[in-house]
């Protein structure tokens, strides 16, 4: 009777257990819901990410480079000079988002495992994830793209491209450089804040009014936008004589030609901090750093423009800029280069 009980034992251990030797149905992998708040099931194995867009190629870049499909269009001689050799010649892929049909078959030619949009999430973002996904059966996941949420965003991502301990460093680092601005501005009163204008174009009469940049840039860096009262979003046909009666204390310049277009053209003489040569370009190499396109290279870009309003807090930026090509973009830049960027000169 003892050997009956025992080998009943042992049936249901062996039952709990699932069978010794008997191969098991693997467990269905878990659903990543989205930013869009979209339930995604994830492949098992992530060999090879496609951006949807331009900051997700970025992001993805500084991330997981040798899981990237390609840059979503071609980068100049000049930003390449600032990325290792071996990403250079990454192919160029094309933008998922900003159609409004999906090429299935363009995109399944690539064979990507996944496809990531980093960015904004509203209803638009959404609707193309879905038809993307369903027109070519790769899942297809939404990543908030705010630049405070940088540190999520790499925690999230690690795990949805499988690396995780470069996500979770990308994210301490993200965060660091944002406490480091927040910290240095702090106690700043409003009265002190720089009033700036940001001149985007060679001519430099397109600008941000209200909006995102104005929140996620210009503010944190403690700036004040004279623009903000003008309107929303993407200004157009700004004088140089409105410019000169908001009177700025500091022009920043996102096109390098902007700098020569002022010294040629008597009305924008007429703006004060540009008489005075208070005006800076904002570095472009490997990416915009204030925007174009809008991703994590604004980290170093919130830095920089925080230095530049204010630097005597700040002091040299040099250090900053080479820690963070080193971290992010995986590059070593030269001192000559360094210079170069720092100084916004073409």
């Amino acid at each position: 009777m003892r050997y009956i009980h025992l080998n009943i034992i042992i049936a249901g251990i062996f039952v709990l257990l699932g069978g010794a030797g008997e191969a098991q149905t693997p467990a269905p992998a878990p659903a990543y819901v989205d930013a869009a708040q979209r339930s995604v099931v994830l492949p098992k194995a992530v060999k090879k990410v496609l951006a949807a867009g331009p900051p997700a190629a970025v992001i993805l870049y500084t991330l997981a480079p040798d899981k990237l499909s390609g840059w979503i269009r071609p980068l100049d001689a000049d930003s390449l000079a600032y990325l290792p050799e071996r990403y250079r010649s990454l192919p160029v892929t094309g933008r998922v988002t900003g159609r409004d049909s999906v090429d299935a078959a363009a995109i399944k030619k690539l064979a990507p495992d996944l496809i990531v949009d980093f960015g904004t999430v509203n209803p638009s973002y959404a609707a193309t994830a879905g038809r993307t996904q369903a027109a070519t059966s790769i899942p297809y996941v939404l990543i908030d793209g705010a630049l405070q949420a940088s540190p999520a965003a790499y925690r999230s991502l690690g795990a949805i491209v499988q690396a995780p301990a470069r996500g979770e460093m990308l994210a301490a680092r993200s965060q660091a450089l944002l406490d480091e601005v927040k910290n240095k501005l702090s106690g700043l009163p409003a009265s002190s804040r720089k009033r700036v204008y940001v001149a985007r174009g060679p001519d430099g009469n397109d600008s941000y009014g209200t909006g995102v940049f104005t929140t996620e840039v210009l503010a944190p860096a403690g700036g004040v936008n004279v623009a903000e009262g003008w309107g929303a979003g993407n200004l157009s046909a700004i004088t140089p004589e409105k410019v000169r009666d908001a009177n700025p204390d500091i022009v920043i310049a996102l096109d390098p030609y902007f700098r020569d277009v002022t010294s040629k053209t008597a009305a924008w003489q007429q703006v004060p901090a540009i008489a005075a040569g208070r005006i800076h370009v904002a570095p472009r190499q490997p990416f915009g750093w204030l925007d174009e396109p809008p991703s994590v290279n604004r980290l170093i870009g919130l830095r920089w423009l925080a230095g530049v309003l204010y630097p005597d807090r700040f002091g040299d930026p040099r250090p900053a800029v080479r820690d963070f090509f080193r971290t992010f973009y995986q590059a070593e830049p030269s001192g000559s280069q360094l210079d170069k960027l720092v100084s916004g000169k073409p």
